[in-house]
Parts: C-alpha cells; structure tokens; sequence
C-alpha cells in the first residue's frame, strides 16, 4: 500500500466521522477542551503535592522525636540505676558477712522522663532474698518511682546438731556438722552465723539432725522466763538491790518484767545473765 493512497484513506474517515457529528456533540466537544486547557493551566500555577498521590509519602502532622536521642538518654539512665541498685545490695549483704553474686534486671524507662538524679529507695529496710525488687525514685527534674528486679545468690553454711543438746545446755563447736548453701535461698530463721550458735544456751532439747533455728538457742548473757535475778535499782546517791523472778526472755539490753519478792512487778533492762537494772520512775 502506498502512502498516498493511505492519506486518502484518512481523509476519507475523518469526512465520514464528521459527518454523523451533531451540533450539540460539537457543543460538548468544545466545552471539554476549554476545561481540559483551564485544569491544565491551574496544574502549572499550582503543582499537586506528592504526598496527594501516594498517601505512605504524606507528612507526619506532629514533628519527629529524636529517636536515637532519647535511646541513649534512657539508656545512660538504666545503666545508672542498676549500677545504684548493685551497689545497694553488695553493701547490704556485706554488713552480715555474705559476699553475693548479684544479677540486675536493667529497668524499662520509655515511658518515663529524663532524670538528673535517681536514688535507691531504703526507708524500709528489707531482708536480703534471693530474689527481690528494690524500689528506685527520680527526685529532680520530675518525681517518678520505678521497681528494679534482681537475683541474688551467697554462699554460706547451715548447721545441724550431731548429737542430741539437752534444755539449757551450752552448744559447742564439736556438736555441729556445718553443710554447704546458698544461704539466700534458706528460711530465714535457720542460722548461718555460727557466732550465734557456738556457746549459746539451747532453750530446749533438740534432737541429733536438727537443723538450728533462731528459736533453739539464746544469747548465753541473756535471762531466761522464770529465772531467778537479782534487780539493781540506782538513784541519786543510792543503790539497791534485790531479788525477783523473770517474767519474759530477754537478750543484754531488752527490757523486761519481774517480778519482786514482795509480788510487785516492775520493768527492768536486762544487763548480763544475772542481773536486770530496775527502771525508776
């Protein structure tokens, strides 16, 4: 086919179509290409964000965080706080003798605003455990309180009696078969000190293979319920003495009732295994 034969053929098609054209589809006609001309001019003078057509590139309507900012922040301030927690608890541990292994929980503080100065809760003092929370307060620029959780382990001795120990019978060191624990994980009225136990008094008869609690022995200078002592009373430039029975148990420096002679009972500080200082109005 040749080219001029082709345009022919155009021309032919394009006479045919307009042709079957009305006026009013020639009215409609011109109508949208005016429209078409002002959408494009308004395009020009005022482009279409790309965040109109993919919605995923729209911008965030509140400004960003500096997120990695705010990580170290939180993190500088845990590692704080588990260094304030440890310290805490290896101090508390030392002062009864123990040297623990203790593993920190490092707290979570995204929720929590920055602070300049935290400090380890220890109003109430609490008994070391093998596992424990420790209370951690901000106290400037804001006020918040948050739980640290820790595990701790020390080892130690619990000791059991090989032999039987009659009432009132002092404990000595050859009577002890010392067993190896972590002592934390021990009730804590089984005695790991044995300071407390060799030359301590045995408030009762404690079978061979018991393993000694706080209640099994006494303080070998303390005064026992029912005993007799004598009572010291001192004012100015005088002292007197006399003789009662006890009516509690009393370690050196408790203070417990007695009963006198003459059936009165009075308060008295408990001095040696003896003796009970009367309190004078």
């Amino acid at each position: 086919m040749s080219v001029p034969n082709c345009s022919c053929l155009l021309l032919q098609n394009l006479h045919a179509y307009a042709q079957k054209l009305t006026p009013l589809s020639i009215i409609w006609s011109i109508k949208a290409v005016v429209l078409l001309a002002w959408v494009g001019a308004a395009l020009t003078l005022y482009p279409v964000p790309s965040y109109a057509l993919d919605p995923l590139a729209a911008p965030s309507s509140q400004p960003e965080l500096p997120v990695q900012q705010h990580t170290e922040k939180s993190s500088d301030l845990a590692t704080q706080i588990v260094t304030k927690v440890h310290d805490f608890l290896e101090h508390h541990a030392r002062t009864q003798g123990l040297e623990p292994s203790i593993t920190i929980t490092p707290p979570r503080l995204e929720h929590l605003s920055h602070c300049h100065h935290v400090e380890v809760d220890a109003r109430h003092q609490i008994p070391l455990r093998s596992r424990m929370t420790v209370t951690v307060r901000c106290t400037e620029p804001a006020q918040w309180v948050t739980h640290v959780r820790a595990q701790l382990s020390a080892p130690g001795y619990y000791f059991v009696t090989n032999r039987t120990i009659e009432a009132d019978e002092p404990i000595q060191l050859d009577d002890l078969i010392a067993h190896e624990t972590d002592v934390l994980k021990l009730s804590p009225h089984i005695l790991t000190d044995p300071s407390k136990i060799i030359g301590h008094i045995a408030t009762h008869r404690i079978p061979r293979g018991t393993t000694l609690r706080a209640n099994a022995v006494r303080n070998p200078q303390s005064i026992a319920r029912g005993q007799l002592v004598q009572t010291i009373a001192r004012g100015p430039g005088f002292v007197v003495s006399s003789e009662g029975q006890a009516l509690q148990n009393g370690n050196p420096g408790a203070r417990i009732q007695v009963r006198t002679a003459s059936g009165q009972i009075i308060q008295g500080i408990v001095l040696d295994a003896h003796s009970v200082e009367v309190i004078l109005p």
